[in-house]
């Protein structure tokens, strides 16, 4: 599943905070900068020995950007590390692997350096599960079955990836070993960056599929792929205000069993919502429930200012499961006056 640092993603956040209308700081859900929406596998669950293929959702919404950005991809696939913590990756004990599955050795970031054309690029990436990522990771009492963890890095950089050395006398284990600088090697600021890792969770028989989505519905109208949903400017108090109501449809085939788990034996499933044009009043939303089940009128609400009309850009609307699975689709949105 994805994550991303927590020391990177609170410098990402610090600016943003959900407010209301008429002032404060713009929430999360408004994109303005390099982000990572989303990222898939097709085996968000895999087996030993399988290849995962990766597609990463990330964009570039910055007012004025300097250079391109890129996603780059870091090309080990680190296995069970020490406690499953992503950061052991980065000591001399780390079990790394290349993508094909060809043997490395730990402490990767040992130096360093300007490893921009070294590094896979692209919005892709496949990797091949060890053969003995469950039987190598260490019995965890507690756990509902025997499992193996395989981790890989990217990063969405608008300028150049340099490794940073590791401060061996740095008590923070969390250190970060990449930096995103400019050509003159510059560390860029959180707006021009993002680094992360997606954790597959190995088994030896236990797939997951991911969430399909069905539809997206402005009210009770079908909005097809491509079609544009209108939004008109708020002039009033929020909770006053005509917002425009999406719902994501997505049917109860993609809430699977989970018969290994007594407490949830079914997944949880919920959709989140990004735009760069307008506000979203609950941009994340519950549509099924591990023991209730499908949630019902449960609408994402979008609002524009009266400055944005006549602004356009888009929604991105990301559906997951509580299993690492995740799909998701895009609209075209625009500010137009009152309908």
């Amino acid at each position: 599943m994805i994550r991303t640092f927590s020391k990177l993603v609170l410098a990402a956040l610090g600016g943003f905070a959900l407010s209301s209308c008429g002032g404060g700081f713009d929430p999360a859900s408004l994109v303005q900068s390099v982000r990572v929406l989303g990222l898939r596998a097709d085996k968000s669950y895999a087996a030993p020995g399988d290849t995962v293929n990766l597609e990463i959702l990330a964009v570039d919404r910055r007012k004025s950007p300097s250079a391109e950005m890129h996603v780059y991809w870091l090309p080990i696939v680190c296995t069970n590390p020490a406690n499953d913590a992503y950061y052991a990756c980065f000591t001399s004990a780390a079990k790394l692997t290349g993508p094909n599955g060809e043997t490395g050795t730990g402490g990767v970031a040992t130096g360093g350096g300007d490893v921009t054309g070294l590094l896979p690029k692209g919005s892709t990436f496949s990797y091949k599960i060890p053969t003995d990522a469950v039987t190598s990771h260490p019995a965890v009492a507690g756990s509902n079955g025997a499992y193996g963890i395989s981790i890989v890095f990217y990063m969405a950089c608008a300028g150049r990836v340099r490794f940073a050395s590791r401060d061996e006398s740095n008590a923070n284990p969390q250190q970060v070993p990449l930096q995103c600088v400019d050509d003159n090697g510059t560390v860029l600021g959180s707006d021009d960056y993002v680094i992360g890792f997606w954790r597959t969770y190995v088994y030896d028989a236990r797939p997951n599929a991911n969430p399909v989505i069905e539809s997206v519905k402005l009210r009770d109208q079908v909005i097809p792929a491509g079609a544009t949903v209108a939004v008109e400017p708020c002039t009033k108090a929020a909770a006053q205000c005509n917002a425009a109501e999406i719902n994501v449809v997505v049917p109860p085939s993609s809430q699977e069993d989970k018969p290994y788990d007594p407490d949830a034996p079914r997944e949880r499933v919920w959709v989140s919502a990004f735009s760069d044009v307008v506000a979203i009043d609950g941009a994340q939303k519950l549509l099924y429930d591990t023991k209730v089940g499908a949630i019902t009128d449960n609408p994402i609400k979008l609002t524009a200012k009266t400055e944005d009309l006549g602004k356009s850009g888009t929604l991105w609307l990301i559906v997951h499961d509580n299993r690492g699975g995740a799909t998701w689709t895009t609209r075209p949105i625009s500010v137009v006056p009152t309908l």
